[in-house]
């Protein structure tokens, strides 16, 4: 519904995408197509997506493609479509993703974040030698760098700020939990993601109004169409 001009190929993980992206785009002079990889954002860096972004992988502006559906731009359009204040029910639902999830979920997800960048570096480090004395020089080097009290730092910084500005968006851009948008089915009485899909798969207006809805969400690097 988002790309309609692509051939979408579901790969399974990021891991799976970023691999076969690259691959797609070293053989280029065996096909004339232009590729390009979506993933999660997750628990990654700024910097890691820089890195990706050079291999032709973007990452959606928000923690979990689930969270697509959690954000405020859907759920006032699904809010309408029942009838219901758009105002009061996104109230709700942004009360209960961020007080009653996030707020309660904090510290788990700082730990989990500051685990992943960890694994990150340690996954990407340059510990090299020629000999027992190179690499072990290497490692004391790279484990030098490896500040913990400042990765720790930052990543609680980034979640605390987000809490405390009470900036929905942000939240959802770090909030990596999967079943959010399977949870707030009940504020409007019904199954919620599968009655999404039905709605935004209707006709061509609504298909356009939720492509508008989450273009901001999107990687700006490829390009979208709103026919």
């Amino acid at each position: 519904i988002l790309y309609p001009d692509y051939y979408i190929i579901p790969c399974g993980s990021c891991e799976q995408v970023i691999s076969r992206t690259k691959a797609f785009r070293n053989t280029n002079t065996l096909h004339h197509f232009e590729v390009y990889g979506i993933i999660d954002r997750d628990f990654r860096s700024e910097h890691e997506l820089e890195i990706y972004k050079a291999k032709n992988v973007y990452a959606i502006k928000v923690a979990e493609i689930e969270n697509l559906f959690i954000t405020e731009e859907v759920v006032r359009f699904i809010a309408s479509c029942f009838g219901k204040n758009e105002n009061d029910i996104f109230s709700a639902i942004k009360n209960y993703i961020v007080k009653e999830r996030f707020e309660k979920q904090i510290d788990s997800q700082i730990s989990k974040s500051v685990l992943y960048e960890i694994k990150y570096r340690l996954s990407n480090s340059a510990i090299d030698g020629r000999n027992k004395e190179e690499i072990n020089s290497s490692l004391n080097d790279f484990m030098s760098s490896l500040r913990y009290e400042d990765i720790w730092k930052e990543q609680n910084d980034k979640f605390q700020n987000a809490l405390s500005n009470d900036n929905y968006k942000d939240i959802i851009k770090i909030f990596n939990e999967k079943n959010l948008s399977s949870a707030i089915g009940h504020y409007f009485g019904i199954e919620y993601i599968a009655t999404v899909i039905s709605i935004m798969s209707a006709n061509e207006e609504n298909k356009k109004k939720f492509v508008s809805a989450l273009t901001s969400y999107l990687p700006t690097e490829i390009p979208i169409s709103l026919r």
